[in-house]
């Protein structure tokens, strides 16, 4: 088994992977030799389909043949996307199947399964107060969040339909404003606990942006949420925004900004499903092995860490 941790970039390689390959994710627990999996969770993970038979992978055509040496791995398999009339979407690169996605920390929250994470987001819908009107594709959309399954859920939700514009959440509210102010986002993802710190409420007057806080489904599985506008009455769209196809902007992240002004650093879809499938790839990877642990970093880093356990 490999259990492999990535230094990320707040959404990026890891929770993509998670979602379009039938890898389990777990948050919150410490990386040990001697403990490969929380206690309360294994017999759950045991008993998953993924470990008595191996399940369909809409992107399981990227196996074969092997990428020519002389190629880049990254514009291979870009181009093989590229070339499939089945995968437009990111959605249609998550898998359907009842094997676990997402375990919480919390081992007394149901597993969020692939079939139940990929129709959670199929009919996902931001909401939007009566003086605003739907936002759409390439569309940005701040995110504010504490790290967790909820977030993870959110963000993949976000990039199907919209940009979507992580920032850390223990950000200042000055510091919250110049990232809305710079990124140019329609509406801020947020929660009820940074209601007060972050100054969610003037900053909406200020900016006439809408505001949409997150709470988790207490009775669901890990990751699932309901939404409501700040202030004010919410207003559901009967039907979700059109989906991005693959040339569509769906992630927009932000350089540290240690050497000057931040920078705005935007990413295809494209760009994101091909760099997934390079992890892949790269570490050979299959539907038992389990990413344990992430640590966000402001920008995309190069650094992955890997460590193999028989």
């Amino acid at each position: 088994m490999v259990v492999y941790v990535i230094s990320d970039p707040m959404f990026t390689l890891d929770r993509l992977v998670c979602s379009f390959y039938s890898t389990t994710f777990f948050f919150n627990y410490t990386l040990t030799p001697a403990s490969l999996l929380p206690t309360p969770l294994l017999p759950a993970f045991l008993k998953a389909p993924t470990w008595s038979c191996i399940m369909s992978v809409p992107l399981s055509f990227l196996r074969s043949p092997a990428p020519p040496k002389q190629l880049a791995l990254g514009r291979w398999v870009a181009d093989r996307l590229a070339g499939s009339p089945h995968i437009t979407t990111l959605l249609d690169c998550f898998c359907s199947t009842q094997n676990p996605a997402i375990f919480a920390p919390d081992s007394s929250r149901r597993v969020l399964t692939h079939e139940h994470l990929r129709s959670f987001i199929s009919n996902f819908v931001l909401p939007h107060s009566p003086t605003h009107i739907p936002i759409g594709p390439n569309d940005r959309v701040l995110v504010a969040l504490s790290n967790g399954p909820l977030n993870a859920v959110a963000m993949l939700s976000i990039a199907c339909y919209h940009t979507c514009a992580p920032v850390n959440a223990s950000c200042t509210s000055s510091e919250l404003r110049e990232d809305v102010k710079r990124l140019g986002v329609k509406v801020i993802v947020s929660s009820k606990d940074f209601t007060e710190r972050l100054e969610l409420i003037a900053l909406q007057e200020e900016l006439g942006c809408d505001v949409v806080l997150l709470e988790a489904q207490p009775d669901s599985p890990a990751g699932l949420f309901d939404m409501v506008c700040l202030g004010g009455s919410s207003i559901f769209p009967r039907q979700p925004s059109q989906l991005h196809n693959m040339d569509d902007l769906s992630l927009v992240l932000q350089t540290s900004g240690t050497s000057g002004q931040k920078k705005v650093v935007p990413y295809s879809l494209r760009v994101l499903v091909a760099g997934a499938w390079a992890v892949v790839h790269s570490w050979a990877l299959r539907e038992r092995d389990v990413n344990r642990e992430y640590y966000c970093k402001p920008l995309v880093s190069d650094t992955v860490e890997a460590e193999c356990i028989q």
